[in-house]
Order: structure tokens, then C-alpha cells, then sequence
């Protein structure tokens, strides 16, 4: 019971993330004409959402294996958007 304890509290960390994550991205889309974000200043966010989505792989593939995959996946799609923007 422990052990699933821990995967239930281990997604709700996840998804709390990824959240935090597509809010700040969607803040970027909304604020960016105002403020002018620079190209290098949103490559280095992406850059940043993919270094914590790897991290997540490397971290979880012990404890949890979907999660593990959804990161891994998450990351590669952010990394081939990065590379095609470049």
C-alpha cells in the first residue's frame, strides 16, 4: 500500500509541474507582444522545459515507468519543436 502511496503522490507532483509549466508557457504567449521577449530568452525557457522533462526521465524510471515515458516522449517532442524554431 506504501508503494502506491507514493506513485499516486509522485503523478500529483508530476502533473503539478507540467502545469506550472504550460501556465508559464501560455504567459509567454500572452505577454511576449508587450514585453518583447527576446528569441533567446524563450529558446533558453524551452531549453529549460526539456533539461526538468529529462531530468524527470532519470528521476522516475526506477519508481514509475508511464511516467518515466511521458517524460521522455514530452521531452523529445519539445526538443524537435526547439531544433525546427532554431
Amino acid at each position: 500500500m506504501y508503494e502506491k502511496e507514493n506513485t499516486v503522490r509522485e503523478w500529483k507532483v508530476y502533473l503539478f509541474v507540467f502545469s506550472f509549466m504550460i501556465v508559464c508557457a501560455v504567459a509567454f504567449v500572452i505577454f511576449e507582444p508587450k514585453i518583447l521577449f527576446s528569441q533567446i530568452v524563450l529558446r533558453g525557457f524551452d531549453a529549460f522545459i526539456s533539461f526538468v522533462l529529462l531530468t524527470n526521465v532519470l528521476f522516475f524510471w526506477r519508481r514509475s515507468k508511464r511516467i518515466a515515458y511521458v517524460s521522455g516522449v514530452l521531452a523529445v517532442i519539445n526538443l524537435i519543436m526547439v531544433i525546427s524554431l532554431v
